[in-house]
């Protein structure tokens, strides 16, 4: 049993450990979301899986780490996640601003009776958000207009 426990650590250790590794290192070098944080917890949870089979083979004395290692990691994604759903949150209230403002918007032009009409109600809606440091939103269909002369 001992010798074919050899040949699965060994598997793990020269194939699996290696590919996540540089798998989030390369996430790491490309900036992506929240990629420092998986690194972090998944080197310390190797470095504790590595302690734990030194310890278990005899070749280093010294405590199972593997138990405090999984909290750091539950710890970990516990944080990453909350920070996405917080900044998920914040997206979807930005987006509800937004659509008020479109709705509010629309509306109002809508309402026009005719075309100058409206066209005096959209520039007025764009002269008022000038120079007020406001982002506009705006929502243009994509609608052919025959001009009769």
């Amino acid at each position: 049993m001992r010798f074919f426990l050899n040949y699965i650590l060994l598997y793990i250790y020269l194939t699996v450990v290696p590919c996540w590794f540089f798998l989030l290192l390369l996430a790491v070098i490309k900036k992506e979301k929240d990629a420092v944080g998986l690194f972090v917890s998944y080197v310390v949870i190797m470095i504790a899986n590595i302690n734990d089979t030194l310890v278990t083979f005899g070749m280093v004395d010294g405590s199972y780490q593997v138990p405090y290692s999984q909290i750091f990691l539950i710890f970990s994604h516990s944080i990453i996640i909350s920070k996405r759903y917080s900044n998920s949150l914040l997206a979807s209230e930005e987006l509800s601003i937004q659509m008020k403002q479109l709705v509010v918007s629309s509306q109002k032009i809508m309402s026009s009776k005719d075309d100058v009409d409206a066209a005096k109600s959209a520039l007025e809606i764009l002269t008022s958000k000038i120079g007020k440091g406001e982002t506009i939103y705006i929502y243009v269909t994509n609608q052919s207009i025959e001009i009769a002369e």
